[in-house]
């Protein structure tokens, strides 16, 4: 169980830079298409701000393995 709970945790990091590294990408997008379709050619503001990425959510009870309650996995095998 505890392989299990070892791989969920790699595969939800893995999953997050993945999503995070998609939303910076449509964000570029998003940039440049404004940039491109604007009919005033300014840039707004915001534009030349760095793009924040997003954060990951933290879940103390993936770190804590005393937590995973294990008893009823052998009944609903």
């Amino acid at each position: 169980m505890a392989q299990v709970h070892t791989l969920l945790i790699h595969a939800s990091k893995d999953f997050f830079h993945r999503v995070n590294n998609h939303f910076l990408y449509a964000v570029g997008i998003f940039k440049s298409t404004n940039r491109i379709h604007r009919t005033d050619n300014i840039s707004p503001d915001c534009f030349s701000q760095p793009i924040t990425t997003l954060d990951m959510p933290k879940y103390d009870a993936w770190e804590d393995d005393s937590e995973l309650d294990t008893s009823n996995v052998a009944e609903n095998i």
